[in-house]
């Protein structure tokens, strides 16, 4: 009985032992672990350093770039209006972007041909022949 009792305590005492052990090894690695982690605080603060930073000069771009956006916007409707205002299926081509476009009597027979209004379109000064003879083909109808 006195042995089995020996036995036993030492059984006890032996998986005490093991659990020590691999406490100890635990342990050891959280320590590890910890010193791993307080090299690298120094890295981290860095990089968040450096985030700031961007961010930061993030913050002061975004009212450029809002403006450039707002920029590129206007730029962008003022030249679809041009583009609507000079487009027609009279023009082959739109030159040095006159708004609206100057015809002359180079361009009277497109004018003939089409079925759209052009008021505003001429200029006596530059040629005054396309208006007599849009007038002659309107007299003659």
């Amino acid at each position: 009985m006195i042995f089995s009792l020996y036995l036993f305590f030492f059984t006890i005492a032996l998986m005490l032992m093991r659990n020590i052990a691999r406490l100890m090894r635990n342990i050891a690695m959280l320590m590890r672990n910890v010193a791993m982690l307080i090299r690298n605080i120094p890295m981290l603060m860095r990089n968040v350093a450096r985030f700031m930073k961007n961010v930061a000069r993030l913050m002061r771009n975004i009212p450029i770039l809002m403006r450039n956006v707002a920029i590129l916007m206007r730029n962008v409707a003022i030249l679809t209006m041009r583009i609507k205002a000079c487009s027609g299926s009279h023009l082959d081509a739109v030159q040095d972007w006159q708004c609206p476009l100057v015809l002359e009597k180079k361009d009277f027979e497109k004018l003939r041909q089409s079925e759209k209004l052009f008021a505003r379109k001429f200029d006596t000064s530059k040629d005054s022949d396309i208006l007599n003879m849009i007038d002659k083909m309107i007299l003659s109808k």
